[in-house]
C-alpha cells in the first residue's frame, strides 16, 4: 500500500506527468518504479483504446525478463483501477498467449501498455506485432 510517496517520488512524479525527461537515482527499495509507472498510467487513460494492431500507447524495456515480470506485477494493480490494458514482450512465454494480449483479438482492443525485454521487443517490433505509431 502507498500511504506517503517517498523522497523520488515526491521530486519525479511531478517532472513525469509535465513531460520532461530526466534521469533520478535511489535506493533499492525506495518506489523508483513508481516514478514513471504513475505518469505513464495516467498517460495511457487520456489516450483512446488502440485498435486491434495499432498498440500500445507505452513502451517499456527492460534488461532482463525477471525485472519485466516484477515492473508489471507493480503495474497491474494500478492499472486494473483505471481500466488500462498491460500486456508482456518476455523471453520464455507462449508467443501466441503474448500476441493476441499485445495486439488484441476480434473482441479486445490492442495493449495500451507493453513492459518487455529489449530482445523480445525488437524482435516484435521488426515482425510488426508491436506498432511503434503511437508511442
Amino acid at each position: 500500500k502507498i500511504r506517503r510517496p517517498t523522497s523520488i517520488q515526491r521530486q519525479a512524479i511531478p517532472l513525469g506527468l509535465s513531460g520532461i525527461s530526466f534521469t533520478a537515482t535511489a535506493e533499492t527499495g525506495s518506489g523508483k518504479t513508481l516514478c514513471y509507472v504513475i505518469p505513464m498510467l495516467i498517460h495511457a487513460v487520456h489516450q483512446k483504446k488502440p485498435p486491434r494492431k495499432q498498440g500500445p500507447c507505452t513502451l517499456t524495456v527492460v534488461p532482463a525478463r525477471e525485472l519485466a515480470i516484477q515492473i508489471t506485477d507493480q503495474i497491474i494493480p494500478l492499472a486494473n483501477v483505471l481500466g488500462v490494458t498491460i500486456a508482456q514482450a518476455i523471453g520464455r512465454s507462449d508467443h501466441h498467449d503474448e500476441i493476441c494480449r499485445i495486439v488484441g483479438t476480434r473482441d479486445e482492443c490492442a495493449a495500451q501498455c507493453v513492459v518487455g525485454t529489449l530482445g523480445r521487443v525488437a524482435q516484435y517490433i521488426k515482425s510488426g506485432v508491436i506498432s511503434t505509431l503511437r508511442l
